[in-house]
């Protein structure tokens, strides 16, 4: 009795301690959340599994997301017998804070529940770079180098050859190579092969013993294919030896599964050459290098890990999807248009405003501030407010090829002669991507002073730039302040510097590669563009 009662206090004030408990109805597919609010535990949620996934996603530290996932499930209950704890960083307000989750399973009417309670250590973990900044930063440097790797192979194939059958193949693999590293470059040949594409609803095969993995990809796919499932490589071979195979457009696969495993099933798809016609989508917990190795082998479309960012699935599989549907037609799409050839960099448009984004907000208000002094005090450039008007669209675009210059470019230390071409060829690149790009809005006058800055910002006043060395008023004006305007942020904040040493010193012998009128609107002007 005694020690009834002992445990009773244990329980009770154990349970106070817990921040949150999390009840997951596997088979009904319903998250309950409930908080403590200093005495009683008050439900405040109920959540389908898709969305409790996406907002402990947002949460909890990248590192340590897939063991706080990969442990909310049965057959890791199973195999730990029953009852299991882990330690996960959860993000409030502005840093990590150390939690332990204790997970048990639990028959409730019948009902088998994952219970999990969450319990806040006193320690807390201090917040580096915002997690979702680092995860973009990263990945758009890595899409950056890729694009700017196969843009320079075709521009220089295009420039130093005439079209023929194997230029076109040799181009096609570098985008075909390029799809398939990064899937989302391949929205706009989605958009342009869509009419090609089979109207009748696709079915998707999701193979996995998991229900809660089946049920999570199949909320996120039922509204745009018909859903097919299988609980093994027994049933997922079954299903692609009969008349449903005819109407599936991409395979989901789990790896490891009772009676027959996923390995069996790309056997199954290798040796009836159905990998070379689907996309094959691995789902993947935990598994080692080894695995991984091994499954790469099979030369599958995509490689999935636990837990899902469910956007990304969609995007990717979309695309997959529709190269594999459109492969024999893009071929033809990408050659009749080659000398655009920029569908493929929208991606690199957007990571180029993600990285300079603070910067042209500033650069814009320089720009226009010199732009307009010039316009009231050089009639003879004829500046209008209409054409001041154009900035805000195009500014963030005029050095946008700098990402397609290789980012070893100076590595060594001194420019070989090969770089120092590559450097002053960039603007051509510069104008084609921003030529793409503004072609949208169908404004010539847009259009014309997207290329001027993209093609000229770089040109110097005493004919020493580049690409074509242009001199003087040869130059036109706007290119000519963008270049002023980059070089006056580049010095940094002046504001605790003297107007006179800032003159004296940044401006008073730049009159050979900036237009002495426009440094005579800076002098006049110092002041006000110190506040900017």
């Amino acid at each position: 009795m005694l020690e009834q009662e002992y445990k009773g206090m244990i329980e009770e004030n154990l349970l106070k301690q817990f921040s949150s408990i999390y009840v997951i109805d596997v088979l009904s597919d319903k998250v309950s959340v409930y908080d403590n609010d200093g005495s009683n535990f008050s439900l405040i949620s109920n959540l389908s599994f898709f969305e409790f996934v996406q907002s402990q996603t947002n949460k909890v530290h990248k590192d340590d997301v897939n063991t706080y996932f990969d442990n909310l499930s049965i057959n890791k209950l199973n195999e730990k017998g029953n009852y299991l704890t882990y330690q996960y960083r959860y993000l409030e307000s502005d840093s990590y804070n150390l939690y332990t989750n204790f997970v048990f399973a639990s028959y409730v009417d019948n009902k088998k529940l994952i219970i999990a309670a969450a319990l806040k250590s006193s320690n807390t973990v201090q917040m580096e770079e915002t997690r979702e900044d680092k995860q973009t930063a990263s990945k758009i440097n890595e899409m950056s180098n890729a694009v700017s790797d196969t843009i320079l192979k075709i521009y220089n194939t295009l420039d130093s050859t005439n079209e023929n059958k194997d230029t076109n193949q040799y181009i096609m693999n570098l985008l075909d190579n390029l799809i398939r590293q990064f899937p989302e470059f391949n929205s706009q040949f989605e958009k342009d092969m869509a009419s090609q594409v089979n109207k009748t609803k696709s079915s998707l095969l999701i193979v996995d013993d998991d229900l809660m993995s089946r049920n999570l990809i199949k909320k996120t796919f039922v509204d745009e294919y018909d859903i097919i499932l299988a609980t093994n490589g027994k049933e997922a071979i079954d299903v692609l030896s009969s008349e449903k195979a005819v109407g599936i457009s991409g395979i989901f696969l789990d790896l490891l599964m009772p009676v027959m495993d996923g390995f069996a099933v790309l056997s199954y798809l290798k040796e009836n050459n159905i990998l070379s016609k689907l996309p094959v989508i691995i789902i993947s917990g935990a598994e080692d290098k080894e695995t991984r190795q091994r499954v790469y082998e099979y030369n599958i479309a995509d490689l999935l890990e636990k837990p899902f960012n469910l956007d990304i699935i969609k995007y990717r599989t979309k695309n997959l999807i529709n190269l594999y549907k459109t492969s024999t037609s893009l071929n033809n799409m990408v050659f009749s248009q080659h000398k655009d050839l920029m569908t493929v960099v929208d991606k690199l448009v957007e990571a180029y405003k993600f990285d300079n984004k603070d910067k042209y907000k500033h650069l814009s208000d320089v720009f226009k501030f010199i732009a307009t002094k010039v316009k009231d005090s050089y009639p003879e450039y004829k500046i209008s407010d209409y054409s001041l008007s154009k900035i805000d669209n195009v500014i963030d675009l005029y050095d946008v090829g700098l990402y397609t210059l290789p980012k070893t470019l100076g590595a060594s230390g001194t420019l070989s002669e090969e770089e120092s071409k590559l450097i002053r060829d960039y603007p051509n690149i510069n104008k084609i991507i921003v030529e793409k790009v503004l072609s949208k809005y169908n404004d010539p006058d847009l259009t014309k002073i997207g290329i001027e800055l993209a093609l000229y910002s770089r040109e110097e006043y005493n004919g020493t730039g580049y690409p074509q060395g242009l001199k003087e008023d040869n130059i036109p004006i706007f290119p000519q302040i963008i270049s002023l305007s980059s070089y006056i942020i580049r010095l940094g904040d002046l504001k605790g510097l003297p107007n006179e040493e800032i003159i004296s010193k940044y401006f008073t012998n730049e009159g050979t590669k900036f237009n002495p009128k426009l440094i005579e609107v800076v002098k006049n002007n110092i002041e006000e563009i110190k506040k900017i």
